[in-house]
């Protein structure tokens, strides 16, 4: 989970489910992967994390702690929805509405077939939540309707 202590930046801990103290493993200034959500940031084997220090900026976190490592492939505006089953990524490019598997530690890439802006017309896409295997994903739409009136001869 991401949290911050009194007076300093938030950063990344884990916790046994049974209770404990919490265990910091990253640095400060650490955000959660899919804020709000709280799914699909631990890698399957339970050794990664995937955090952001900043946006467009996530990292690989080991769980033991430790130096985090980039995602290798990941752009800039790309986000990563979640591991899936074979220890790839699950990314959503913002940009595009594309969704694809991308090898965190070689950037291989492999097109999902899920196209979701061109499915959903002129409209503001949001996020994606898939399952790990990628056959059932959910996502959130905002249409913005606007009107434009011409006024004239006002003094």
């Amino acid at each position: 989970f991401a949290a911050g202590e009194p007076g300093k930046g938030r950063r990344l801990y884990v916790q046994a489910i049974s209770g404990g103290t919490p265990v910091a493993i990253s640095p400060e200034g650490i955000r959660g992967s899919v804020e709000g959500l709280g799914i699909g940031p631990v890698s399957p084997d339970g050794l990664w994390f995937f955090g952001a220090r900043g946006p467009g900026k996530w990292l690989l976190f080991p769980m033991e702690g430790g130096d985090p490592r980039p995602i290798v492939g990941l752009g800039r505006q790309d986000f990563p929805i979640r591991w899936a089953s074979d220890r790839s990524l699950w990314v959503q490019g913002s940009s595009t509405g594309d969704v694809w598997r991308l090898n965190p530690q070689t950037g291989r890439k492999t097109p999902s077939g899920k196209s979701l802006k061109a499915s959903l017309g002129n409209v503001a896409f949001m996020r994606v939540v898939m399952t790990p295997d990628g056959r059932a994903y959910a996502y959130g739409v905002r249409n913005v309707h606007s009107i434009l009136y011409l006024v004239e001869g006002l003094r």
